[in-house]
């Protein structure tokens, strides 16, 4: 008794059921793959300079326009957050 390429049964509403055996493929030729390269190291990002320097210019501003030296503890504390960030 040799395997049928299907099997082939009565769904019961007249119509049949149809279920093909897998195929094995002998004739697949193996793929080379070459992978990229890892990334590099990222470079450092600077020092953000503008980052510190406008609300710097800005407490002081505020502090001379509202004569209101509070301000400046702001002035200050800028650069410090600045680095700590």
């Amino acid at each position: 008794m040799t395997p049928t390429d299907a099997s082939l049964m009565a769904d019961g509403e007249g119509g049949f059921v149809f279920n093909r055996r897998y195929r094995l493929r002998h004739d697949v030729q193996p793929v080379q793959i070459e992978l990229p390269r890892p990334p590099g190291e990222p470079d450092r990002p600077g020092f953000p300079w503008l980052m510190a320097i406008l609300p710097l210019g800005a407490a002081v501003a505020i502090a001379l326009a509202l004569k209101r030296p509070e301000f400046l503890l702001l002035a200050v504390m800028s650069p410090v957050m600045t680095v700590g960030s």
